[in-house]
């Protein structure tokens, strides 16, 4: 579904976290700290040539002060960047400390869609949310049959980020249908949801092949079931590469 992305996708779970583009000789193991900062300061964990794409702000960890979620990018990302050069995105995670100022947690280079692959709609990422301490990761691309992805990832008392729901989203432009699949990977349960034009039977637009089509949508049910659960992925490990198509 995706196109222009060639890097290659590490096998989940790997060993040890991608390394933060950051300071590649840094542990990844280890938080990276840069002292006493005010909030706003964030472009210290922004490397050369890099810029702040998005920002969240939020208590994550209910200690009273304001964390932070960046997705930064290679400038070069403006242009046409030929991601196969290397990831050009990169998820960080920053938590703000009484004593320590901003400490860098969670580097990921692979959890952010590059800017090229959206197809004819362009840049697909489309944003970060958050709500307490769950975080959304939002993209939505294609051309006449589009894609959305919201991946959301709770933390943990041990501190881990994990991927606890995913919503995959399918249109057809032309047809003006789509498809909706939620899985909530804590406890299992999925669901699946179809919508089409109530209208279609007398839509001059649609010949009798497209509405034998969406008649066939029309008369499925929204489904949920209970899938068998499976490791909850860490935000340290997830590729965004590796999740898309898993539902169904």
């Amino acid at each position: 579904m995706l196109s222009g992305c060639t890097h290659e996708k590490p096998i989940l779970p790997v060993a040890n976290p991608v390394a933060p583009i950051i300071d590649e000789a840094q542990n990844p193991s280890e938080p990276v700290s840069t002292g006493d900062n005010t909030s706003g300061q964030y472009e210290n964990f922004v490397p050369s040539g890099w810029e702040i794409l998005a920002t969240e702000e939020n208590d994550f960890n209910n200690d009273g002060l304001m964390d932070a979620v960046l997705v930064i990018q290679k400038i070069q990302e403006r242009a046409d960047y030929d991601d196969s050069e290397g990831p050009s995105r990169e998820l960080l995670i920053i938590y703000r400390d009484e004593f320590k100022g901003l400490t860098l947690t969670i580097a990921n280079d692979r959890a952010i869609i590059c800017r090229t692959c959206g197809g004819l709609l362009g840049d697909p990422f489309v944003g970060i949310a958050s709500d307490g301490n769950s975080l959304a990761l939002t993209h939505y691309g294609g051309s006449r049959e589009r894609w959305g992805y919201v991946h959301t990832f709770t933390l943990q008392k041990n501190g881990d980020w994990l991927l606890t729901k995913e919503t995959i989203t399918t249109e057809d432009t032309f047809l003006l249908t789509s498809k909706e699949e939620t899985v909530d990977f804590t406890t299992g349960e999925y669901s699946v949801r179809y919508t089409v034009p109530p209208d279609y039977r007398n839509n001059p637009d649609f010949d009798d092949s497209a509405k034998r089509e969406i008649a066939d949508l029309w008369d499925r049910p929204e489904e949920k079931r209970t899938k068998s659960t499976r490791p909850l992925i860490i935000l340290d490990y997830f590729n965004i590469d590796d999740q898309i198509g898993k539902q169904d």
